[in-house]
């Protein structure tokens, strides 16, 4: 809404960081790059503390070989995390 441009907002550094939670199972590739980039690119540097991506035991070769190498890039920024088995966390 155009009043929002009025509003007086804390600084940055009076706010607190913020992790991201992502669920998926089973993602397709370009879909799961395209979040994170997404994520990163629109939040504040300053207020992004981690990006965290549940894999409820996927099956896909690009999540359970390629991802978690991908993730490296990004130097602790995304974190991955796998479930031992499947508990439909992400339902469709």
């Amino acid at each position: 809404p155009k009043e929002c441009k009025y509003w007086k907002y804390p600084s940055v550094d009076k706010l607190s960081t913020a992790s991201v939670v992502l669920v998926s199972f089973d993602e397709g590739w370009s879909t799961l790059v395209r979040t994170f980039h997404s994520v990163i690119n629109i939040s504040l540097k300053e207020l992004l503390k981690d990006i965290i991506l549940v894999d409820d035991y996927s099956n896909e070769e690009h999540i359970t070989v390629r991802l978690p190498e991908y993730i490296k890039k990004w130097n602790g920024l995304v974190k991955y995390v796998r479930t031992k088995q499947w508990y439909t966390v992400c339902r469709i």
